[in-house]
């Protein structure tokens, strides 16, 4: 492969990682400060640092993000939600900032949960962490 070219996969990538990195900062900074809030949603969510912290039953519902390749897409956004039992990190949720401000729970389904620009997004994710929360495996009955 010609220098040219490897250069030029490299600013492209270079460029595209800016625009994730990007993306997340926006995203963290609307969780921070919700523009509107539901009465009814008792949404514990808060951003510590690069962490988003989803509180719940006692719990803390703990992600941080990461930049993964997306396929169809170019760069997106991680955020893998895990809980603290006895000692061992469970993983309970995950979602996608995808380009577009999508936030799905797969890179292949491409279902959106919500738009990061959403007045009520930390409501949406509050609800979507906690719905995974609740149908885990932690609630299950351990076996005899």
């Amino acid at each position: 492969m010609k220098l040219e070219k490897q250069v030029g996969l490299i600013e492209a990538f270079s460029a595209q990682l800016k625009n994730a990195e990007g993306l997340n900062k926006k995203f963290l900074a609307e969780l921070q400060n919700p523009r509107a809030k539901d009465d009814r949603v008792p949404a514990g969510i808060f951003v510590d640092g690069a962490r988003v912290v989803v509180e719940y039953g006692g719990h803390d519902l703990v992600a941080t993000s990461k930049v993964v390749k997306d396929s169809d897409r170019g760069l997106s956004v991680e955020y893998r939600f895990f809980v603290d039992l006895s000692g061992e990190a469970v993983e309970i949720s995950r979602f996608y900032l995808v380009e577009g401000r999508d936030i799905t729970k797969s890179l292949q389904e491409r279902k959106s949960i919500v738009k990061s620009d959403n007045s009520y997004l930390a409501d949406h994710i509050w609800l979507a962490v906690v719905k995974d929360f609740i149908e885990s495996s932690v609630f299950d009955e351990s076996p005899r």
